[in-house]
């Protein structure tokens, strides 16, 4: 594989990583929309208290792992872009395959973290959602009784 070709690898694995973190962005946006809605709804006020408190707690947990996919990573240990990279690469020095080996290697394992945050976000929520469908539909059955 020559040179040119990871730098086209590269780029598309840049490119997959904004598409990450705008999905990100989107889904954090969709999920505190859609929390603030229930959460202002009759419905959310004439739960009991465990019902309330178990619901906000997978909305909390699901914006949680959004934002700590969303906040960039300033520390070596938990982001492998912050100081490897290319900032020790001289700019008069030759970029060599390894150089682009190694990034794309690093932008990977930062695609695949904030993935795993999307993953458990929408579990999460997802559990919330049904939880709460649940709750709207037992308490339509208990008025019709």
């Amino acid at each position: 594989m020559g040179l040119e070709d990871l730098k086209k690898i590269n780029e598309s694995t840049e490119n997959w990583l904004k598409f990450i973190e705008a999905k990100l962005i989107a889904l954090l946006t969709f999920e505190s929309g859609l929390s603030y809605f229930i959460l202002k709804t009759d419905i959310f006020s004439r739960m009991c208290i465990e019902s309330k408190i178990f619901f906000m707690l997978t909305l909390v947990i699901a914006i949680a792992f959004l934002v700590w996919n969303v906040v960039p990573k300033t520390n070596n240990r938990n982001n492998p872009l912050y100081y490897h990279s290319w900032i020790n690469v001289d700019a008069f020095d030759e970029v060599t395959i390894q150089n682009y080996h190694s990034q794309i290697k690093d932008l990977a394992m930062v695609i695949e973290k904030k993935s795993k945050g999307i993953k458990y976000s929408i579990l999460s929520y997802t559990v919330g959602m049904i939880f709460y469908l649940i709750v709207i539909i037992t308490t339509s059955i208990g008025g019709l009784l």
